[in-house]
């Protein structure tokens, strides 16, 4: 007997030796009617919330109209804000005090070598600003022309080798 046919057979057997039970089923009538205690169930809270919110947000955009036509919120806000004023001495303060404070650091670095000149600059750091790493080809501080020269040099004495070789190889011949 082949695979194919035993298992269907096997199978077909083991269905017929298990008994037919029938469904049990979980919802009886026969012990009486269950049926739940009436309960007296409420609104809940956020039903009263939401009936209290309507008045609430009434009188509060009520209170913050105010005859003049500003909001007393607006009013109260103005209060405790600075005003432009003060914000533009502030501000012209703490420019005066940086720049004070960078010609101080000018004047205690150009101050030790006498043979630097002093340049009055209101920010020197200026010079040190950018990216040592990130310079574009031919665009660095360090003078090139040596290293081409080497480079050169180099190319020129491998050219030389190569000609000499060649020419030994054709003498021999």
């Amino acid at each position: 007997m082949s695979v194919a046919r035993r298992k269907p057979i096997l199978a077909s057997q083991r269905l017929a030796r298990t008994p037919c039970r029938p469904t049990r089923r979980f919802a009886s009538t026969e012990h009486g009617s269950h049926q739940a205690e009436p309960v007296s169930e409420s609104f809940g809270k956020g039903l009263y919330f939401a009936l209290a919110s309507v008045p609430a947000t009434y009188f509060l955009y009520q209170a913050a109209i105010s005859g003049d036509g500003f909001a007393a919120f607006t009013n109260l806000m103005s209060k405790y804000t600075e005003s432009q004023i003060t914000n533009e001495e502030r501000n012209s303060l703490h420019t005066s005090m940086i720049e004070r404070a960078a010609y101080d650091k000018n004047l205690f670095q150009t101050e030790g070598s006498r043979t630097t000149r002093h340049v009055d600059l209101k920010f020197p750091e200026v010079f040190n600003t950018g990216s040592p790493f990130n310079v574009p080809a031919g665009h660095g501080r360090a003078n090139m022309d040596n290293l081409i020269e080497h480079y050169e040099k180099e190319r020129q004495e491998s050219e030389e080798r190569l000609r000499q070789r060649r020419s030994k190889g054709e003498s021999d011949k």
